[in-house]
């Protein structure tokens, strides 16, 4: 049976992570850790690691629109975990790399 879990962390009024996580007979098949941030009165997602191409990789809005594979993270649970980690030490870098993309882009 497949169940989904969704919680929200938040860093800031601006400044959210969403993680959802889908597990099918209490294993984890699919999840997304994003995190987004709201400039100028929109919001933006500024780093998401998810499954949906079927591999475990990470967007970086700031740097470009490609996926980037992280092959070393073969087991879900620790994939999740790394990304929330990486998310609440580096969000503040992040967000700035963001705001200068969206300054110079005019967006």
């Amino acid at each position: 049976m497949i169940r989904s879990t969704t919680f929200k962390l938040t860093f800031t009024w601006e400044d959210e992570v969403d993680v959802t996580i889908r597990k099918d007979d209490g294993r984890i098949k699919a999840f997304s850790v994003n995190y987004r941030t709201k400039i100028n009165d929109r919001w933006h997602d500024v780093v998401r690691y998810d499954t949906a191409h079927g591999m475990v990789h990470v967007h970086r809005f700031w740097a470009s629109p490609k996926v980037i594979p992280l092959k070393e993270c073969a087991d879900m649970k620790m994939a999740i975990i790394e990304a929330t980690k990486d998310i609440k030490s580096n969000w503040a870098e992040y967000k700035n790399r963001l705001i200068e993309k969206v300054r110079r882009d005019g967006k």
